[in-house]
């Protein structure tokens, strides 16, 4: 399984890697083209597409995943239920989007909603064919589809952006990947899945899907109800300003944990009925994912007031506080999802929907009385995860038997050396902005500081961690 693992996520990598080389440039390159109005149809929109597509891939598909004794009849009648989902999905979005519109005051969302709800038929075209992959875990087809197939969204991007389509550029990027991409699935996994009448068997799967659906949902609208909320008490130009440091905030998460996620549960699924051995896997991935996050979102909020206006322009240079504060909570964030795969292997399904109340009851107060503007919004995002996360951890650790003592020594260092390196580097960008120093130099000692004084760190508290580290991006985990 060891090996699996690690092989798997080689191939996810170097899958998303290749995209990905594509994916920031294009992504930099739209955001200096875009507007803050033009970002604020999009998050509004997304918020509310993505809600629904939480029920999709929250539930269905792991559903399948899961079950150890997928037969082709099982196949078969889920494809069918699946089926009858999104069209339901569809008819919804399509059916919704003009009130939508009419709450925010904002005639392009309508159209944007229903163009979009267009990927909940899109997505049937290949489900089952990437969901099998998935549960066989041959992420070397799945990454390479998905590489080819988001590279070729990005670069339609970013060829409307230039032509001065705004805000459609993102979503018929969108829709080109998800065209490709489901029909690459087809083509590269051969087996077919006839839909076929629903019987009993699938009963299990089908209330599996619906508890996992339900907390997909209610996870989606407890971690993304800020937008919502931004759309109400500011201004449009703040919800793009908000939404653009987002954006930029959660590129490496919404790169890197993906990754993890598709390796994660059927690595766990694969091994439910040994507690022992997952909470080994369990607690070596967090530690590795501290190790990997909290550089990267600190380093970001470290060099935020200098990089934002450098690489995107300086008509983006409001949101550079936002950002900062935002980047604090992501470690935290990151670490959070860590559980998800685990408990959802396990089955334990009711301790995440019940986090996710708990989550969901102290943000959105947060979030509505506190984010008056963008750089409030990203704090009530830093004061309320901070707390939910505490009191969410301490239960997922109780559901799967691991000391909360054990949890946090097991992850203290990184935030001590992140910490220490954030300082080091927002009081080394401080000093070089007044000294008049080239720009682009500056970024660079930034970064070359924070990364020298993380590792130093490191190595001089305790030097196998980094050893640990580099072991497995060189694939020899043991």
């Amino acid at each position: 399984m060891r090996d699996e693992v690690i092989r798997s996520l080689k191939w996810v990598a170097i899958g998303k890697a290749l995209g990905q080389a594509i994916r920031w440039g294009t992504t930099i390159f739209t955001l200096r083209l875009l507007f803050p109005e033009d970002y604020t149809v999009i998050a509004l929109g997304s918020f509310f597409s993505a809600l629904l597509w939480s029920l999709s891939t929250g539930g269905l598909a792991s559903a399948v995943i899961r079950e150890p004794d997928l037969t082709p009849e099982k196949q078969s009648q889920f494809y069918t239920f699946m089926i009858m989902a999104h069209v339901l999905f569809f008819l919804l979005m399509q059916g919704s989007a003009p009130f939508i519109s009419q709450f925010y005051d904002n005639p392009a969302i309508e159209a944007v909603l229903q163009v979009t709800a267009f990927n909940f038929l899109i997505v049937l075209i290949g489900f089952m064919q990437q969901t099998k992959m998935n549960r066989e875990m041959n992420f070397k087809k799945l990454s390479m589809v998905d590489a080819f197939s988001e590279s070729v969204g990005s670069l339609v991007t970013v060829a409307m952006a230039y032509a001065d389509y705004g805000y459609w550029s993102i979503v018929v990027g969108n829709l080109a990947s998800s065209v490709l991409k489901q029909c690459s699935y087809v083509v590269v996994e051969k087996s077919r899945v006839i839909p076929a009448k629903i019987t009993s068997s699938i009963a299990d799967m089908v209330v599996y899907a619906k508890n996992a659906s339900f907390h997909g949902f209610v996870a989606h609208l407890a971690t993304h109800i800020d937008i919502a909320i931004a759309g109400i008490v500011m201004s449009q130009r703040e919800v793009g300003i908000y939404q653009f440091a987002i954006v930029v905030a959660m590129i490496p998460a919404s790169k890197v944990m993906p990754i993890v996620r598709q390796v994660a549960f059927p690595a766990y699924a694969k091994i439910q009925n040994d507690s022992e051995k997952q909470l080994r896997y369990f607690l070596k991935s967090q530690r590795m994912a501290y190790l990997l996050f909290i550089p990267i979102f600190w380093g970001i909020a470290g060099c935020a007031s200098l990089a934002v206006p450098l690489v995107f322009g300086d008509k983006w240079v409001e949101a550079s506080t936002a950002m900062l504060i935002y980047c604090l909570s992501m470690p935290f964030r990151s670490g959070e999802q860590m559980f998800s795969p685990l408990l959802k292997s396990t089955g334990k399904l009711n301790v995440l929907i019940t986090n996710i109340f708990i989550t969901f009851a102290i943000l959105t107060p947060c979030f509505y009385f506190i984010g008056k503007s963008p750089e409030l919004m990203a704090l009530a995002w830093l004061i309320g995860f901070t707390i939910s996360y505490t009191i969410t951890t301490a239960r997922s650790c109780k559901a799967i038997g691991l000391s909360i003592v054990e949890k946090w020594r097991n992850i203290t260092l990184p935030f001590v050396a992140g910490g220490i390196m954030l300082v080091l580097v927002y009081a080394t960008g401080d000093y070089l902005q007044s000294s008049g120093i080239f720009e682009p130099v500056s970024l660079l000692i930034q970064i070359l500081i924070g990364a020298v004084s993380y590792i130093g760190v490191l190595i001089c508290i305790k030097r196998e961690l980094v050893f640990e580290l580099l072991s497995l991006v060189r694939g020899k985990l043991k």
